[in-house]
């Protein structure tokens, strides 16, 4: 996950993939 190396299963919906990605973002300004 420290590297942004990570996939979410196929059947994740276009919303909980966008959450999961912002979430795990490691340049995430903030």
């Amino acid at each position: 996950i420290s590297k942004a190396e990570y996939a979410c299963p196929r059947w994740f919906t276009a919303g909980p993939r966008r959450m999961i990605f912002k979430i795990l973002d490691p340049n995430a300004s903030r």
